[in-house]
């Protein structure tokens, strides 16, 4: 089942760096591709090129890195891209990336 920290797509597709982001931004997530809403493994087709593009995406477009790697489930190939929790806010909305300092938690104001 999908969660707040775990989706599901059945293909990469640009328009799913406003997961990613959301992920860093929060406490972090897991994005499995090849994977349908309904749970079903699909996998992917093209896990060799995509294994490249998909860091490299995050990369230039975002400037943070996530961890992505190719995971058998129920036999079919699927991408993972695990995204750790920021240290600074990004707001990715199609085109630009405006990144800020995170802000202090109350523990960190009270110290």
């Amino acid at each position: 089942m999908e969660s707040r920290d775990e989706e599901w797509k059945q293909r990469w597709k640009s328009e799913h760096l406003k997961v990613v982001s959301s992920f860093y931004n929060t406490a972090g997530g897991r994005m499995i591709i090849g994977k349908a809403d309904d749970g079903t493994v699909i996998g992917v087709q093209n896990h060799s090129k995509l294994l490249k593009e998909i860091p490299d995406t995050i990369s230039n477009v975002l400037g943070i890195s996530a961890d992505v790697s190719l995971e058998m489930i129920d036999g079919r190939p699927c991408i993972i891209v695990d995204v750790p929790k920021g240290e600074r806010i990004i707001d990715h909305d199609g085109d630009t990336i405006h990144a800020a300092e995170a802000q202090p938690t109350w523990s960190e104001k009270m110290s």
